[in-house]
């Protein structure tokens, strides 16, 4: 028995074989509301959280990140560790639309899978140097490497001030402890002055930009946050601010037990 699900899918699981006494695979899903582009299954998946494209009667293609210019591609062209933004059509092929979805492929055999790296145009500015969604993801990654614990999500946004501006991170996670904010604090800064030559410029010439500020929060909140929207239509899983203010309007509207951590 297959059942489509979201966050809580290890509960799900464990209730619905004492119930039932029959096993589950419980699929995550990648999709819009233009096409359902990806379902991830756990044995193929292995943690990764990566999908394998659903073709369905959908018309897919793909445009290399590093040349955007170049004609759209197929999935027969795509090549592992490649980078590309999602393009959909209708069989009839009249009209392609660009989702601004960049994925990046992780196998081609013996299944096409990929990872969901952001948004296009999802960015953060503190001082126009302009961090992409794609490096915010990257980060991320680099950072649960370095400090071997997982995160189960994250909120990155700009605090500018008159005199130095920086980054406040929220990490959830119940496997970091609060004494490492500092630590992980300056991995971010390392991690951004690597990434940007503009925050580089900023941060460590002009001193325009301060460290990061890190605040770990337990996940309890972000999955009940999550399990409450997660069957709602249209619902987007929130990372990137565009201000402190933006932020602070969603957290209070949404988590606001996030309130007695920040």
């Amino acid at each position: 028995m297959i059942i489509y699900a979201g966050t809580g899918v290890e509960n799900f699981e464990n209730s619905f074989h004492k119930i039932m006494g029959k096993k589950i695979t419980c699929l995550g899903f990648y999709g819009a509301s233009e096409a359902l582009m990806g379902i991830e299954i756990p044995e193929i998946s292995q943690g990764m959280h990566s999908y394998i494209p659903l073709y369905n009667d959908t018309v897919f293609s793909f445009t290399d990140v590093d040349h955007p210019h170049l004609p759209p591609l197929s999935f027969e062209e795509l090549k592992k560790e490649g980078e590309y933004y999602i393009n959909i059509s209708s069989l009839s092929g009249f009209i392609q639309y660009a989702l601004k979805d960049c994925i990046k492929i992780t196998s081609i055999s013996p299944y096409l899978t990929f990872q969901v790296l952001g948004r296009q145009d999802a960015d953060l500015n503190l001082v126009s140097e302009r961090i992409s969604q794609k490096t915010v993801t990257e980060i991320i990654a680099e950072l649960q490497n370095k400090i071997q614990c997982h995160i189960d999500h994250y909120f990155v946004y700009p605090i500018i001030q008159e005199n130095c501006s920086y980054y406040g991170w929220i990490l959830f996670s119940d496997n970091i402890s609060i004494e490492k904010s500092c630590l992980i604090a300056n991995i971010f800064d390392e991690l951004l002055i690597l990434r940007s030559n503009n925050y580089k410029k900023y941060r460590l010439i002009q001193n325009l930009i301060a460290v990061p500020k890190v605040k770990i929060i337990p996940k309890h909140l972000i999955q009940k946050y999550f399990e409450r929207n997660s069957g709602k239509g249209q619902f987007k899983m929130k990372t990137i601010f565009k201000s402190h203010l933006e932020f602070e309007k969603f957290w209070k509207s949404e988590i606001s037990d996030l309130e007695r951590y920040l």
